[in-house]
């Protein structure tokens, strides 16, 4: 699992992830291991989502969301919601690039991974919801990690 070259990982510490859906699962997220992970236990509807709280506003640069055992559980389209002191404000980008989780998926099949490029702007929380449908798959995520900015 690498990062780009200014960014740091913020501590498992530091945050703490919600869901309405399979809450007991949530602690896998975080757990160091790509053979565990949350899951929806559910076909892919829009709606599902991840809510991040951080303990302190930080400048998040990017998340990491890696399949490991689930390759065929990634999210078909993601979107990402911040809330800082000024309110809740849409990601303007895309949740992660197709392109680029098709490039991985050739380059490095051993690390499936979506990721989330942010603006390193200061939040204190963060929403990520699957907007995409899928009558053959759950989204389901192995590991999260998440990067601030030094």
């Amino acid at each position: 699992m690498e990062t780009a070259p200014s960014v740091s990982e913020l501590s498992p510490d530091a945050w703490d992830v919600a869901s309405e859906k399979r809450p007991d699962l949530l602690p896998l997220l975080r757990d160091g291991q790509l053979d565990t992970g949350w899951t929806t236990d559910a076909l892919k509807k829009t709606g599902d989502c991840l809510i991040l709280e951080f303990k302190k506003p930080e400048r998040i640069r990017q998340i990491r969301l890696y399949l490991g055992k689930y390759p065929r559980d990634y999210a078909i389209d993601l979107e990402v919601m911040a809330y800082s002191e000024g309110g809740w404000r849409k990601h303007a980008e895309p949740g992660y690039s197709a392109g680029a989780f098709a490039k991985n998926l050739i380059e490095k099949p051993q690390e499936l991974v979506q990721t989330i490029d942010l603006d390193g702007a200061e939040i204190r929380s963060l929403t990520i919801t699957q907007i995409g449908l899928d009558r053959q798959s759950y989204w389901s995520v192995a590991e999260l990690m998440i990067f601030k900015s030094p």
